[in-house]
């Protein structure tokens, strides 16, 4: 699950870029047992900024996809957010590392009032949108 973006570019959500991530994180841990590893996002910090360059001549995709194997990554979460009035709306790309492949999407809304209640609120429907990517992955036979 990487850092999401603040699209909006509003400073009063910038807790968000890391919330929704950790908060689905510490929801996923349970519900991943036995079915899906989760791996320490801050491991692939340098990974990421490589995949953030991607149209950056010297980028080299397979290279990020032998990196997220040797990691035994499959799957990434990246995502982003923006706020009209009092709604939040998180958007999330579930990406196979090896392909760049887009396998699933998610677009969440929540309320803003309150920061931590709407960061729940997002983090819940996307660990439940991460299981149902997962088990839709592995039913095709991906890893």
């Amino acid at each position: 699950m990487l850092k999401f973006n603040n699209v909006s570019k509003d400073p009063k959500l910038d807790a968000l870029a890391e919330g929704i991530g950790e908060t689905a994180v510490d929801g996923l841990f349970e519900r991943a047992k036995g079915k899906f590893e989760l791996v320490e996002r801050k491991d692939l910090d340098s990974d990421i900024q490589e995949i953030d360059r991607g149209d950056d001549a010297h980028f080299d995709r397979s290279t990020v996809a032998l990196k997220g194997r040797l990691k035994g990554i499959d799957l990434a979460v990246q995502g982003g957010y923006q706020r009209s009035g009092n709604i939040v709306r998180a958007t999330a790309r579930f990406v196979r590392v090896e392909t760049g492949e887009i396998v699933g999407v998610a677009k969440i809304d929540g309320h803003a009032p309150n920061i931590l209640k709407l960061q729940d609120e997002l983090a819940a429907k996307l660990e439940d949108r991460v299981v149902q990517i997962v088990d839709q992955e592995r039913a095709k036979g991906a890893p």
